[in-house]
This record gives structure tokens, sequence and C-alpha cells, in this order.
């Protein structure tokens, strides 16, 4: 019975929509094996967009204006050599857009999960130091992982669990005392 309800809703609009969703799985994936936070928020740029365009056609508006946002948070802090992207101001007004898009798109309870989790994943990103960056994300992490099963999203749940997956081999490779790679900003 459960089999016949789940794969009634299979079309290929959905095939699609999850598709695109694992593109951006592919680009948070890769971009926790960077060792620089330049880098890491540079592929993060295209999954954000990746996952936009995922989560309007599964409809998830919430998810959907996050990673907008979300994008947009990226590219300021790529360019956080530039004295207008350094500024700790971004923060609170990527967070202030954060819960505007939270608000904006209120699906219920639901809403909180990813606004709170791009919250936890703005400050991770502000910071500069790969190694606590990619500690903080681990709660952003969580967070979507919840709203991807809530809203049937493949791609965010398989992408989520990579993420952990990629944090920890990072955190392996670059954090553990005594590796011989240093970090850089």
């Amino acid at each position: 019975m459960l089999n016949q309800i789940v794969f009634a809703q299979v079309t290929w609009f959905m095939i699609l929509a999850q598709g695109l969703g694992f593109f951006g799985m592919l680009g948070n994936f890769i971009s926790y094996q960077q060792n620089t936070n330049k880098r890491i928020v540079g592929v993060q740029i295209f999954a954000a967009l990746f996952f936009f365009v995922h989560m309007l056609m599964i409809g998830a508006p919430t998810g959907a204006l996050l990673n907008i946002v979300g994008a947009m948070r990226n590219f300021v802090f790529f360019m956080r050599p530039k004295k207008w992207a350094k500024s700790v101001w971004w923060v609170y007004i990527f967070c202030f857009l954060y819960l505007a898009a939270g608000v904006l798109t209120w699906e219920g309870a639901i809403s909180l999960i990813p606004t709170v989790a791009m919250i936890f994943g703005t400050v991770a990103l502000f910071i500069v130091r790969p190694k606590i960056t990619r500690r903080l994300v681990l709660l952003c992490s969580v967070g979507w992982i919840i709203y991807g099963v809530m809203v049937f999203s493949v791609a965010a749940m398989v992408s989520e669990t990579l993420t952990i997956s990629s944090i920890l081999i990072a955190m392996y490779k670059f954090d553990r005392k005594g590796a011989k790679t240093a970090e850089k900003s």
C-alpha cells in the first residue's frame, strides 16, 4: 500500500526537481573538502542556486527563499577581501533576511527549522576559520535534514547526510591535532 502511494506521486517533473537538488548536493559535498573559507562559500553559491530551483519545484517556498538569500550571503562572504564585504553587519543583515523569508513564506512551525538553521550557517560562514565553520555547519545540517524529511526533499536529506560525512572527513583531514595541512582563511 505504501509502495503504491509513494510511486503514484512520482512524475517526470518530480524526478527533474529531485535531480536538480542532487546537483546542489554535489556542490555542498565538494565545498567542505576545500581548505579555505573563500573556496567553501564560492562552491556553495552554486549549490544554493540549484537548491533554490529544487525547493521551488517541490513546493517548499521557505526552503526556496532561504536558498536565494543563502546564495546572496555566500556571494558577500566570497567577496570578503573587499572592504565593503568585511563588516560584521552582514551577519545581522542576513539573519534579518532569513527571519523575513521565514515569515513571508510561513508554512507553520516547519518554517522555523530551516530559518534557524540558516542563521547558524550564516554565523558559521562569517567566521573565517574553516575548523570552526565546519563545526557550526553541523547544526545547520541537522535542521535541513529535518526540513528535507518534512517536505520530501530527497536531495536535501541525502545532501545534508553527505555534508555531515564530508565535514567529518575534513575534520579528520584538517582539524585533528597534529594534522600536517595548515588551514587557510
